[in-house]
């Protein structure tokens, strides 16, 4: 569909989903989602067998109790909540044990975009608990003019909080940059053009609808105005 150049020379703000596009989740989320369902499965005296790891990390991106209720059968759903609950003590505790892992690049393009006088946000289908551990140990607050994410606001769609985040900043024109349908689908909802991040959880085609695809950070700021010498 493409981005309008009249769009790009009024752009003022970068919101990023975060999993998958600024974290690399892989490095927490499969693992404590793992222990957490062997657990619950051996606790319940459940046989079923675990998923594979690829499996834990497809589903990332979806909303929070959408994405706990996908790792379990669905004759199982009644434990979304519990498993919720162990499996953010298991994020909880590897994250505190050591330093968020962010993709390559991430942080630079963060200072790069700050420094070309865009304002920043983080937008994400997360928990709290989580949100603010990964925030806080991969240092996205050093850069973030604000962020949130779904439970900070009792589960509303994420298209409501680039809203929000939108009338806060007193943003003239956005654009949100994300992995997964649900990134589009909340840019979409909200009126704001998508760059799809293509190192991210996506399946192949998921985001062919975006107005822009980028395969690295470098291209996302060879694309952005103000940054990497561009007009």
């Amino acid at each position: 569909m493409g981005i309008s150049q009249e769009h790009l020379d009024a752009m003022d703000t970068v919101f990023f989903d975060m999993d998958g596009t600024l974290f690399m989740s892989e490095t927490v989320g499969p693992e404590a989602a793992r222990l957490a369902v062997a657990k619950l499965y051996a606790e319940e005296g459940i046989d079923e067998p675990l998923p594979p790891k690829a499996y834990f990390l497809s589903q990332i991106g979806k909303p929070d109790m959408e994405y706990f209720a996908s790792l379990l059968p669905e004759r199982y759903a009644r434990f979304a909540a519990e498993l919720k609950e162990r499996v953010v003590s298991n994020e909880l505790m590897i994250l505190k044990d050591s330093t968020g892992a962010v993709f390559p690049q991430a942080l630079e393009t963060l200072a790069k975009l700050k420094a070309g006088g865009y304002k920043l946000a983080l937008a994400s289908n997360c928990g709290t608990a989580y949100f603010n551990a990964v925030c806080e140990s991969c240092g996205f607050d050093t850069y973030m003019d604000m962020r949130l994410c779904i439970e900070d606001r009792g589960f509303v769609p994420k298209a409501e909080l680039l809203r929000e985040i939108g009338e806060v900043l007193e943003t003239r024109a956005g654009v949100m940059v994300g992995d997964r349908i649900n990134d589009l689908d909340a840019a979409r909802q909200s009126g704001v053009p998508f760059i799809a991040a293509l190192w991210g959880y996506g399946a192949e085609g998921e985001l062919d609808a975006a107005d822009a695809q980028v395969h690295s950070f470098t291209e996302l700021l060879d694309l952005l105005p103000g940054v990497n010498g561009n007009a």
